[in-house]
């Protein structure tokens, strides 16, 4: 068991029901480790309190245990709960990231055309109006993913309060997410197959190729994130963790 801040572990031989149970809630949970060992560490201090409280109106330090256990409820009734918040929490992560990493993108893009000379700007216009017009678009995009992150944090958020299903407002942070860290290379390519390559290699000076390609590794970081967050969905829906949490403890 994951012992409480503070806390002793005491004298928890293999059969300790508090043990037992911890371990077995943390099987049951998917997520991300420090957040997941935060949660079952909150547990193991609360069972502990309440099986010392039973202690105290005289019952053997077994017994007093397993009656803390049964209090809070099975693995079945409290999994459902604990899941849907660890969802919630890597959403709302995943959308303060995205909503702090896109206008970073913005910025670091607009350097590149602050830094051109009049030929290259020249050159630049010179590329075909669909090219043009898909830079412009690019550009537009942090007006659309702020807001709509913040949007979702709050409605996370709000889940939260009304002890609501979060799978869908994670899914849709996670796919906006992933979105996003995949538009820099989807732009790359996009703007290679239109022969904007050599101009924009000739207008992107060395400072911010290297912005660039720090801000690439961020996407392809927050990429994975987003990926990690919809598999962790999908296992916990497949072991039937996210529904509407049962009363228990």
């Amino acid at each position: 068991m994951i012992p409480a801040a503070g806390r002793p572990p005491g004298r928890r031989g293999g059969g300790d029901p508090v043990d037992a149970y911890v371990r077995g809630l943390g099987r049951a949970l998917v997520g991300a480790r420090r957040e997941k060992a935060d949660m079952l560490a909150e547990v193991a201090d609360g069972l502990t309190d309440a099986a010392e409280a039973y202690e105290a109106e005289g019952l053997e330090r077994a017994e007093a245990r397993r009656r803390a256990v049964a209090d809070f409820g099975t693995v079945a009734e409290v999994a459902p709960h604990f899941q849907a918040e660890l969802h919630r929490s890597q959403g709302r992560r995943l959308a303060v990231l995205v909503a702090v990493v896109s206008p970073a993108g913005q910025a670091a893009s607009s350097s590149l055309w602050t830094a051109s000379t009049p030929r290259e700007w020249r050159l630049w216009q010179a590329q075909p109006d669909w090219l043009v017009a898909v830079s412009t678009a690019v550009d537009a995009v942090p007006l659309l993913v702020v807001p709509g992150a913040v949007a979702l944090w709050l409605l996370l958020r709000r889940s939260a309060r009304r002890a609501a299903d979060p799978a869908r407002l994670v899914a849709g942070t996670s796919a906006l997410v992933l979105a996003m860290a995949l538009l820099p290379t989807a732009t790359g390519v996009v703007f290679a197959l239109g022969g904007a390559g050599d101009v924009l290699g000739h207008m992107l000076p060395r400072m911010a190729s290297l912005v660039m390609a720090v801000l690439y590794l961020v996407h392809l970081v927050l990429a994975v994130l987003a990926v990690r967050s919809l598999a962790a969905l999908a296992a916990s829906r497949r072991a039937g963790r996210l529904r509407r949490p049962a009363a228990g403890g």
